[in-house]
């Protein structure tokens, strides 16, 4: 269970403790406080991973971007000074532009079996609420027909 739907029983918890007369406190059941608390405990660590792993992931990433950025200054640097010829520029801009055309056909891919993903899951509660449909209105007319004969 994550933190925040944990934290949100607890409020659940206080907004529905029994008040003491004629002060502002509540009376709420220990066990079910200690419960939810040591819940959250042991959902912290996960959570800490995860925040640790964002932030190792867009170091990564700025790195890889730096980097980069890098190249492609010392590829214009290059450039100014006449050390790459027009073939050499031309198989750099086409591998760089069939590098960014597989990212996007692959991104395209995923994004297309997200939505039969999708798709599936909807047609798939679609059909069951058409057979509890289906299931009432059958019960409906037996009752109908019982009641007529």
């Amino acid at each position: 269970m994550e933190i925040n739907e944990l934290l949100e029983q607890l409020d659940e918890l206080i907004e529905e403790g029994g008040r003491v007369p004629l002060s502002s406190k509540i009376m709420i059941e220990k066990d079910e406080i200690e419960s939810i608390l040591n819940q959250i405990r042991l959902s912290l660590p996960e959570e800490i991973k995860r925040a640790k792993w964002v932030a190792k992931e867009r170091q990564r990433i700025i790195n890889e971007a730096e980097l980069e950025s890098e190249q492609i200054l010392e590829n214009a640097k290059k450039m100014q000074e006449g050390l790459l010829d027009e073939e050499e520029l031309m198989k750099i801009a086409k591998k760089r532009a069939n590098e960014i055309v597989a990212k996007a056909q692959e991104k395209a891919d995923q994004m297309k079996q997200n939505a039969y993903e999708y798709s599936d899951k909807l047609m798939c509660s679609v059909e069951q609420n058409l057979n509890k449909i289906e299931a009432i209105v059958k019960e409906n007319r037996d009752e109908l027909r019982e009641i007529s004969n």
